[in-house]
């Protein structure tokens, strides 16, 4: 499947493809934070598993576990933690899971500390997002709402080494051949990372690429055609520029219309895209 990105400039406005809420998905919407402000209230124990599982995650975020750090074994945190080495695997699965750790089996094996990547986060949050019913549309309308954010604090922070990392990805974005969907596509997000990154500002960072990778994985299927392509790569210079020159507003309002234009041309030619849930990958 192709789009083509060859609209007008994209306006501050509200974006035609954003559906408005009715009144009784908003009111769906507060009756659920309703519910679950009233569960958190209740005082719950903490299993054994989380407990341990905190624990390392603590040592990972203060620096006592770095990347490649080898765990202790089972039965040593069994003794260390005083408890059955079942609650042991239950930790270790959890942390799996959450893209902390890989555990290698057989001679030299084990539980290693891994760097988790926006990747694991994405799928996390995918998760949640499924059972809330959240479409691929609010996905795109908060990467709408936070991106240029971001583009902006850039802007306000710039650094000359984060600004020819930008300018290295559009070169090399420049030379993808055409076909070669999935090496533009990842580029793409690491011109998004770079930028995210240098907001300066590391929980919007870590969103907005999370809400990427989500994206992303739904649309990796389409094929990005050399007008799109070069249609891309201009407002990816436009957005540069703006940072370069410490422009906020000429940052935020590119990388909104670098958004909006493709979610417009989103809506036109795949509907189904944006209107589709949220899957769990």
């Amino acid at each position: 499947m192709m789009i083509d990105l060859d609209v007008a400039e994209g306006s501050r406005a509200k974006p035609s493809w954003i559906a408005d809420k009715s009144s009784s998905s908003i009111d769906a919407l507060v009756n659920r934070a309703w519910r679950e402000a009233r569960v958190g209230a209740v005082a719950t124990s903490e299993k054994l598993a989380m407990s341990i599982s905190r624990d390392i995650v603590r040592q990972i975020g203060d620096g006592r576990l770095v990347p490649g750090s080898l765990l202790a074994s089972e039965a040593d945190m069994a003794a260390t933690y005083s408890v059955g080495r079942t609650s042991v695997r239950e930790a270790l699965r959890l942390l799996e899971v959450q893209g902390l750790i890989n555990i290698r089996t057989g001679p030299g094996g084990g539980p290693t500390v891994v760097e988790p990547t926006t990747a694991d986060a994405g799928r996390m949050l995918s998760l949640h997002m499924n059972v809330r019913g959240c479409t691929f549309g609010d996905v795109a309308h908060a990467r709408l709402e936070i991106d240029p954010v971001l583009a902006g604090l850039a802007a306000e922070n710039a650094t000359a080494n984060g600004i020819e990392r930008l300018r290295d990805i559009v070169q090399v974005m420049e030379g993808i051949s055409l076909g070669r969907n999935a090496e533009w596509a990842r580029i793409a997000s690491m011109f998004n990372a770079i930028l995210a990154a240098m907001a300066g500002n590391s929980v919007l960072a870590l969103m907005s690429s999370a809400l990427r990778a989500i994206y992303a994985e739904r649309i990796s299927h389409i094929e990005y055609t050399a007008k799109m392509r070069k249609t891309a790569i201009a407002q990816y210079c436009r957005i540069i520029d703006a940072i370069g020159e410490n422009n906020a507003k000429k940052a935020r309002d590119s990388s909104f219309d670098l958004i909006n234009n493709s979610l417009t041309q989103m809506k036109k030619h795949h509907p189904d895209i944006l209107e589709a849930l949220v899957d769990w990958k």
